[in-house]
């Protein structure tokens, strides 16, 4: 092939990467979206909100770890390496697609940090929610409970609300 259709393939594959890149950045968010309405729907003890949510981040999650896996074959066919970052991969791609790039990388970077912001307080969250229904039922099942005891008369927490 000619210098000229490298150039061309390299360009392809490079807008290629970054349409792949938005499209994970994409789903990041949506990733995000849902643990956001999980951890609303654990507050207000929404059942039916809170196993719709669960639901679809099992769905996004499939979702994301395929758009990674199409991420990398990517980076592979433009780096000729699975263990190239995007950083390193930038210097090698044509000058035309450096500043696209490079934008694609950093949204893709914030949706992934602010994914998993939210997937580590919605964890918290999950926790502290499984803990206090568990007092609840050691207290309700107990002997020594008083009558009427319920989560909030004993003080158990079902959401953190410094988070």
């Amino acid at each position: 092939m000619t210098l000229q259709g490298d150039q061309v393939l390299l360009r392809t594959a490079a807008r290629a990467l970054i349409a792949s890149m938005g499209r994970e950045a994409a789903i990041a968010r949506q990733l995000q979206q849902q643990l956001e309405l999980l951890r609303t729907a654990v507050a207000k003890a929404d059942a039916d909100t809170l196993e719709a949510a669960t639901l679809a981040v099992g769905r996004i999650a499939l979702a994301l770890d395929e758009a990674r896996r199409q991420r990398r074959a990517l980076v592979r066919q433009l780096g000729g390496s699975d263990d190239l970052t995007l950083s390193e991969l930038d210097s090698s791609l044509p000058a035309e697609c450096g500043e696209e790039f490079r934008q694609a990388r950093a949204s893709l970077r914030a949706a992934a940090e602010a994914a998993a912001r939210e997937a580590s307080i919605a964890q918290r969250v999950l926790r502290r929610a499984i803990a206090s229904g568990d007092a609840f039922l050691q207290q309700l099942f107990s002997v020594n409970a008083p009558p009427g005891t319920t989560p909030e008369s004993s003080g158990a927490l079902l959401l953190d609300r410094t988070v």
